[in-house]
């Protein structure tokens, strides 16, 4: 078995065709590629022409540039300098014009947007795959030993960068200890499910397949087979402000 299947072992470039729009992108060895999660984000979230759109966890700046492509004013943020170079290379690639910064999530930004993407880490990764992967790389994935903690701090400053009709649109995996992320949402947020799919999960929950199972069967993330694989299912949330009453 390939113990490493979603990090790339040399540099290249690859075409994407999303909602019509054709985008051309360098790949490299130190940034997470677009996985089936992320692209699925990118089909499914609404731009409209003239928004101002945040890409957060930018990565290789697919979302941003599809962004831009539908018309919007995009800005990207990573921790990773590596990914905000790439973003940045990529967006010239594309012959689109993009912010990038290097931020902690919204840290960087005092303005309100009208779309933000959160598309943050969110794996449950076991130090054996560290081992494989290197720190780096391990950081670029992991959400925490319950794979939520990215999203949960960032949904607890998000409010800071919308205003009323802000439409937030964060992918919610099963595969981590996903009811605390439920429970933030529900706290400061109006919300609905706008697309599911199944995946696959990655490589690192066979590998460690006695970890999952015992979340699996605390009800902690909810993973089941089908045809011999291990599957969960990804949630695409679009939240708003949660509108008090008069």
């Amino acid at each position: 078995m390939d113990k490493v299947k979603h990090f790339l072992k040399k540099t290249k470039v690859k075409t994407f065709f999303i909602k019509g729009e054709k985008i051309k992108l360098l790949l490299k060895e130190d940034v997470f590629p677009p996985s089936i999660n992320g692209i699925f984000v990118a089909e499914n979230i609404i731009i409209n022409p003239g928004e101002t759109i945040v890409d957060v966890g930018t990565g290789s700046g697919i979302i941003a540039i599809l962004s831009a492509k539908l018309g919007g004013k995009v800005f990207g943020t990573d921790i990773n300098d590596a990914s905000i170079n790439l973003a940045k290379d990529n967006s010239i690639r594309n012959n689109i014009f993009g912010v990038f910064k290097k931020s902690e999530y919204l840290n960087c930004f005092s303005q309100k947007f009208d779309v933000i993407v959160a598309n943050l880490p969110q794996d449950i990764v076991h130090d054996n795959y560290k081992e494989y992967i290197g720190d780096h790389l391990f950081q670029t994935i992991s959400g925490g030993t319950e794979g939520n903690s990215h999203i949960i701090n960032f949904l607890k400053n998000a409010h800071n960068n919308m205003h009323n009709n802000t439409r937030l649109y964060l992918p919610v995996y099963t595969d981590v200890c996903f009811k605390p992320i439920l429970k933030e949402i529900q706290k400061n947020y109006d919300y609905k499910i706008i697309a599911s799919k199944e995946y696959e999960t990655r490589e690192f929950v066979e590998y460690n397949k006695e970890l999952f199972l015992k979340l699996n069967a605390e009800k902690k993330i909810k993973i089941f087979l089908k045809n011999g694989k291990w599957i969960a299912k990804e949630y695409l949330f679009e939240l708003k402000l949660k509108q008090k009453n008069n």
